[in-house]
């Protein structure tokens, strides 16, 4: 007797709070990836603040559910600020930010990724795009880890145009940061 009501019990339950038990959290649709390669002959990452014509490094973002997502592109205000950067240098944690950027023509627009595939932010960040990189005149080690968030503003737009948000982060790398 007390089976057949655990089970009608447990039947019941999964008929009506499926999502409870089944519930995807944003966080677990998307993973974050910083990749800064150890240099030639180097033990260390590094980051050199004088070559600012090429990528410093790249961001994976990983669309790793079943069903494909969409995310806001950085050619629109909704998108511009996603990627962003903490550093912890010498104890002390800074944001490292897109520098604002006055919009002539915005509008939203994103981007699909399909389950199992990547986009790749390849990141300038020694250039005037970025703000908030510590000046620096020797060898500075420092950690970061980057970090997508889609933040509360578009939020409205999200919705609308079915674009994933929420707040995923990096794994936290230690890398030396030169002149």
């Amino acid at each position: 007797m007390y089976k057949r009501i655990f089970f009608v019990s447990y039947f019941l339950f999964l008929l009506f709070f499926p999502s409870l038990l089944f519930a995807q959290s944003p966080d677990k649709e998307m993973t974050l990836t910083l990749v800064i390669p150890q240099a030639h002959n180097f033990s260390e990452r590094q980051i050199y603040k004088r070559f600012d014509n090429k990528p410093n490094f790249h961001v994976l973002l990983k669309n790793i559910s079943n069903k494909s997502e969409r995310i806001w592109q950085e050619i629109c205000s909704s998108g511009y600020e996603n990627l962003y950067f903490e550093l912890e240098v010498n104890g002390k944690k800074i944001l490292i930010q897109k520098s604002p950027k006055d919009w002539s023509k915005n509008y939203p627009d994103y981007l699909t990724i399909n389950p199992g595939e990547y986009i790749v932010f390849d990141v300038y960040i020694t250039t005037d795009e970025w703000g908030g990189l510590p000046k620096v005149t020797e060898k500075t080690p420092v950690k970061i880890k980057a970090i997508y968030e889609t933040k509360e503003i578009p939020l409205k737009n999200s919705k609308s145009y079915n674009v994933w948000s929420g707040k995923i982060e990096s794994q936290t790398l230690d890398v030396s940061i030169y002149p």
